[in-house]
């Protein structure tokens, strides 16, 4: 058998087992310091690193988003020059002919803008109610004009400077409505003119 005998006081005995704690959890605490400083700074060298990779990816997405804008501006370009060329072709009729588009063209300018024709057409139709002719039919042409106006004066100027210019025998306006069109309105009008 073997017995340990303890001859010191208990308080020195207690004593020394407090140290004894003391040391084993002051050690402890420093570890735990030391592995918690550690990984504060791991922490923050993936904060700087992820601060970098992020700063990095919206420079490239501030490119993307330029490009996107950049994009956009052209695909509304596209469109209106798909509007110009559909307009163009539509005023581009070999069976009009030059003289008759000299006038309209010379009428439309002289109102510096306030009219823009989208399409015209040239059709050819029977009429039997010619001035002095009581019975003859007769093939007569028309020009019908399809476009856009300012104002009423503008679309009603036109009209006044078509007739006046003695080519056509009768100048009608068939239809003439409003529409606006981002923060302005035009007229929306169908023009007659017969020969």
């Amino acid at each position: 058998m073997n017995f340990q005998l303890n001859l010191l006081p208990i308080e020195c005995s207690q004593s020394r087992e407090q140290r004894r704690q003391a040391t084993l959890w002051g050690a402890s605490a420093i570890v735990v310091a030391v592995v918690l400083l550690i990984l504060q700074q791991m922490i923050n060298l993936f904060i700087c690193q992820f601060s970098d990779r992020y700063q990095k990816s919206n420079e490239s997405i501030a490119h993307i988003s330029s490009m996107n804008e950049q994009m956009l501006k052209q695909q509304a370009s596209i469109v209106l020059m798909q509007a110009n060329l559909k307009t163009s072709a539509d005023l581009e009729q070999s069976n009009v002919p030059l003289a008759l588009l000299q006038v309209v063209g010379d009428c439309c300018g002289a109102l510096e803008g306030n009219i823009r024709l989208q399409s015209l057409r040239m059709d050819e139709t029977l009429n039997s109610n010619y001035p002095g002719q009581k019975t003859k039919t007769r093939l007569r042409k028309q020009l019908t004009l399809v476009g856009s106006g300012l104002s009423d004066d503008a679309v009603s100027t036109f009209v006044g400077l078509l007739q006046a210019s003695k080519v056509f025998q009768q100048v009608e306006l068939q239809s003439s409505q409003a529409q606006n069109e981002q923060q302005f309105s035009q007229r929306l009008f169908q023009i007659r003119c017969s020969q």
